[in-house]
């Protein structure tokens, strides 16, 4: 399986401990940027997160406000994510919010009992999901097969596709990673 951002979170929760009764079939994760730890820039202000806790009772299909969270320097990706009609821009709902605390709260309890194997890439300039918690998770983790590689200066959009073959390095460079991991256990 593999997962990336958001869908790392995703995998990960579906292998939990608690979860293994519908997790069988996994042998392997592999994991881009995974939503483990947000990145400060992406954090919330304490006191909007008080006043949500509040408001989640009888508003939680409610909004908070949008960030204006820059997830790159290149200008052609980020317009590209600003403009894509299959991606959500508006700001995320006080409910959703408080269910991805708690389970990123959970992934971090059960994660000394995690024990599928996995390999994580992250780049160490991630301004949404911080390659930090990647880190924690990989030391916490009980799995004998697992790893972590960080990139340094590279942001949450791992898979750029470059205009010419130097500047798609970097995206092959996270491909033959990923390759490499799963070809070694699928012998």
């Amino acid at each position: 399986m593999t997962g990336e951002s958001l869908g790392g979170y995703t995998a990960v929760t579906y292998c939990l401990p608690d979860q293994k009764d519908q997790a069988t079939d996994v042998d392997g994760i592999y994991l881009q940027c995974p939503l483990f730890s947000v990145s400060p820039e992406s954090n919330r202000h304490p006191v909007i997160v008080t006043v949500a806790k509040v408001l989640c009772f009888f508003m939680g299909r409610f909004p908070l406000p949008a960030t204006k969270l820059v997830s790159t320097r290149d200008e052609k990706i980020q317009e590209a994510y600003d403009t894509d009609p299959r991606t959500y821009h508006g700001g995320l709902r006080i409910a959703t919010g408080f269910a991805l605390l708690e389970g990123l709260q959970a992934i971090q309890a059960q994660a000394s009992q995690f024990d599928t194997p996995f390999r994580i890439i992250h780049g160490d300039a991630d301004r949404v999901c911080s390659h930090l918690g990647s880190i924690a998770f990989v030391e916490q983790a009980a799995s004998v097969d697992k790893g972590v590689k960080i990139l340094p200066g590279r942001e949450h959009i791992l898979f750029k596709i470059g205009e010419n073959e130097e500047e798609d390095g970097p995206r092959q460079e996270v491909f033959n990673d990923r390759d490499a991991w799963l070809l070694e256990r699928i012998k």
